[in-house]
């Protein structure tokens, strides 16, 4: 399909196709563990001995007395074993609750809080491995009590979660975050009451999630080493901390440019979507973002920062958020219509002020909250090019990537949002070993939030116009990954493919000799922006990822702009939809789990999301399903049958034609170090689709999907359906997924019905809800073909009454 069509037709929006069903899995996969062989008397009295050792230690270090809430212990595998955590922690309210897990030499090493009153819990399972057997004549409990190799009172350096960094010097001081075992106000307050008491500053917000509160707080290990202390946490991590980071013309002469420019725009409508720049400030006295951004769009973390931009980054994301590169607006003698405004909210503070580093998850809710209480009504995209220096988290959620996330899913009050994030730039000591820093350099947290589009960047800039730097050569070719972006390759696995896309991020080149130049920066690769005019210029290049976030916000805010009532996760969608691997892309990785980690789903086109073509037909569907059985509700899947030029396809038979399926939907994060698997999982839900093969009609394929569907005489489906891009494993990770099949037009006459279904998560394993909940769900599905003389989108849109106008 070319990339931009002569017709511009609005994608058509679907409803009424779909119908629900009772969803059983049909996955039945045990997870195998090897059980070490074991001594059972042995074994199980050690054990036994070592339990109450440990407790009664505890117990009577903290004081020996009955209103001693319980005792933090540590459980320990052994090497190469892995240990059942689900059977150390207990449904019960009085009962032990696994507080975090990680791997230390091979072995699993779980922190487990044992209350007074659910210490025979864990005795009982021992006293049972001891003396009872299982109807095979195993002993009972075996493979949770044979795995562990010892139980010992838990230590302060033991709570520690991040793999990266070493546990501190006990005498160093630092800034922490506690993640405290539950989320309740009580142990808060005894939190904080105990910090105080030991000299400890803590931060003045938290956040809670799932079963935790997360606080700042600034002090030694030593300080935090009390017991009281030790036995409201259940993990410590690190607090991170953020940082605070046409061109040769005169300026009078860029002036003239810019007025040029002023006198040819049309200004957005009141109303319209706006880009809402989450930076350093920006100054909106600059002649072109003046229009795009009033001073009632101007916000701050805190009003003793000021408004304006003390740095200069939070200006040049406006002008590529408003503008894009401002080269094409400045050389165009074309009208420009804008069709998106700005705001502004300050999150970084102008030195020598810093954040308290933990609080970066509040500061990023309170910006939402400043700037919907302005505008409740308005649509925007949050817009964030900022990322930690310090934060590469191998895909683990930090206290604000889930942050993002709870926003972006509406936890708290039902309005969900859509964050364009960046990816997070590479090391630049990194850029002249070309491509292996894009490819082992991880994102930046918070990159890793699963509801955001975390952007990295790619480049078309591969022509050096400095005559000053002849024989330069530019470091990436061209349609490639940027030598400043990061990608997933090395995450652990299950976590998110980051980033999800890439846009233009500017090039980077080399001298003669392979020296980089002072900033890593040459104008002619890079992108034009506004500049702050602290020396009276009006202009500026910028590049990297902040830059590629900055215009893949545009581009979200333009779709919403055309399209204003959809969902927020459905513009996600249609910029997912819309991306496509360069062939420069798809030669340098034939491993296609490498591409999808390395470039995300591609560079998205504004022109492919915002319309459909004769050739190129867009079907939108926007529904729910209920994810988990509750009580007598059972969990749902949802079928569609979709309006499909079904004569059209058959009269092009073997033609080549591509399906394209992108399916998008917000889970709420339980971000506890506590092995995120089993009822640990990190996500809420999660979602997955499947298309009809051509062989099966619709009782083979629901019966295929869900056991419930299966009759008596199911025998199990029969083939595979070959074609897919990328297929589940690659594209069944975070919240989005999207592939394309490659077929014939006949096949893909019959395969006009898709099913949405859902998989495990925290609040399904955890039997937390108590009432049917539905969850929102966006499905987009393209059918496109290279055919020139066909036309598949009439068709259907006559089947929907939609008159198929055509704008030119």
């Amino acid at each position: 399909m070319a990339e931009e069509k002569p017709e511009k037709l609005r994608h058509l929006l679907v409803q009424g196709t779909g119908t629900s069903y009772n969803y059983v899995s049909t996955l039945s996969v045990p997870h195998s563990r090897t059980t070490p062989t074991r001594d059972r008397a042995a074994h199980g009295q050690r054990l036994l001995r070592e339990y109450g050792a440990a407790f009664k230690t505890g117990i009577m270090a903290r004081g020996g007395g009955a209103d001693i809430p319980g005792v933090s212990l540590t459980v320990r595998s052994e090497p190469g074993s892995e240990l059942p955590i689900e059977s150390l922690d207990s449904r019960r309210p009085d009962g032990p609750r696994v507080l975090a897990v990680r791997e230390v030499e091979g072995a699993t090493v779980a922190q487990v809080f044992v209350p007074q009153g659910g210490f025979q819990l864990i005795e009982e399972k021992l006293q049972d491995y001891l003396r009872k057997d299982t109807p095979k004549g195993k002993p009972a409990n075996e493979a949770l009590i044979a795995s562990i190799a010892s139980f010992q009172l838990a230590a302060l350096e033991e709570l520690w979660t991040d793999p990266e960094l070493p546990f501190p010097a006990p005498s160093q001081p630092m800034a922490w975050e506690a993640w405290l075992r539950d989320s309740s106000e009580e142990l808060l307050s005894s939190f904080l009451s105990l910090c105080r008491q030991h000299g400890l500053v803590t931060g003045q917000r938290s956040l809670e999630f799932p079963d935790r509160r997360v606080v700042l707080v600034s002090g030694t290990a030593n300080q935090l080493s009390s017991f009281a202390i030790l036995d409201t946490l259940a993990e410590l991590r690190p607090a991170r901390t953020p940082p605070t980071e046409f061109v040769e013309m005169p300026s009078r002469e860029q002036g003239e440019w810019s007025r040029e420019l002023m006198s040819r725009l049309v200004l957005p409508a009141a109303d319209a979507p706006v880009v809402c720049v989450l930076d350093t400030g920006v100054s909106n006295n600059h002649p072109l973002l003046a229009p795009l951004l009033p001073a009632a769009n101007m916000f701050a973390y805190q009003r003793n920062w000021g408004l304006a931009d003390h740095d200069g980054h939070g200006t040049e994301m406006a002008g590529l958020a408003g503008y894009g590169d401002l080269i094409d607006a400045l050389e165009s003698k074309m009208r420009v219509a804008l069709e998106v405004g700005l705001e502004s909210v300050k999150i970084l503070p102008p030195p020598p002020a810093t954040n308290a580093p933990e609080l970066y998850g509040a500061i990023t809710a309170d910006a939402a909250g400043q700037v919907e209480v302005a505008a409740p009504k308005r649509l925007r995209v949050f817009s964030m090019s900022v990322s930690t220096s310090n934060g590469r988290s191998a895909g683990r959620p930090s206290s604000w990537s889930a942050e993002i996330d709870r926003l972006a899913a509406g936890v708290d009050d039902g309005r969900q949002r859509l964050y364009c994030i960046c990816a997070g730039n590479a090391d630049p000591n990194w850029y002249p070993h070309y491509p292996e820093g894009a490819m082992t350099g991880k994102p930046l947290d918070p990159a890793q939030a699963w509801n955001a589009l975390t952007i990295g960047a790619y480049t078309e800039r591969d022509i050096i116009a400095e005559p000053s730097l002849s024989g330069w050569l530019p470091i990436a070719p061209h349609g490639d990954i940027s030598p400043t972006s990061t990608s997933s390759i090395t995450f652990e696995r299950g976590w998110p493919n980051k980033p999800d896309l890439v846009l233009e991020g500017g090039n980077v080149a080399l001298s003669p000799g392979g020296i980089l130049p002072p900033d890593a920066s040459i104008p002619s690769l890079s992108l034009l922006t506004t500049d702050r005019m602290i020396r009276g210029r009006l202009f500026t290049y910028t590049n990297a990822t902040s830059a590629a976030t900055a215009q893949a916000s545009r581009m979200a805010a333009h779709l919403w702009a055309e399209y204003p009532t959809l969902r927020p996760e459905t513009i996600r969608a249609l910029l997912v939809h819309s991306a496509r691997w360069t062939p420069a892309m798809v030669s340098r990785t034939p491993n296609k789990n490498n591409r999808v980690r390395l470039y995300g789903y591609g560079v998205p086109s504004l022109a492919r999301a915002r319309w459909s073509a004769r050739d190129a037909l867009t079907l939108v569907v926007e529904d729910e399903l209920r994810p988990f059985k509750v009580g007598k509700s059972p969990a749902q899947m949802r079928l569609h049958k979709f309006p499909w030029p079904v004569e059209e396809l058959q009269r092009l038979g073997a033609a080549d034609v591509r399906l394209r399926v992108t399916l998008s939907y917000f889970i709420e994060p339980n971000p506890a170090q506590r092995g995120w698997m089993g009822r640990f999982r990190y996500q809420s839900h999660g979602l997955r689709f499947s298309v009809r093969r051509p062989t099966e009609n619709d009782s083979a394929f629901r019966a295929r999907l869900s056991k419930a569907m299966q009759d008596d005489g199911y025998t199990g489906s029969t083939g595979t359906d070959p074609g897919w891009e990328l297929g589940g494993n690659r594209r069944n990770r975070g919240s989005i997924h999207s592939d394309v099949w490659h077929g014939s037009a006949a096949d893909l006459a019959s395969r006009q019905v898709l099913a949405v279904f859902p998989v495990g998560g925290w609040k399904a394993d955890a039997r937390r809800v108590e009432k049917p909940t539905s969850v929102q769900f966006s499905l987009v599905v393209s059918i496109e073909t290279d055919e020139t003389e066909v036309d598949l989108y009439t068709p259907v849109a006559t089947e929907l009454g939609v008159p198929v106008a055509v704008e030119s």
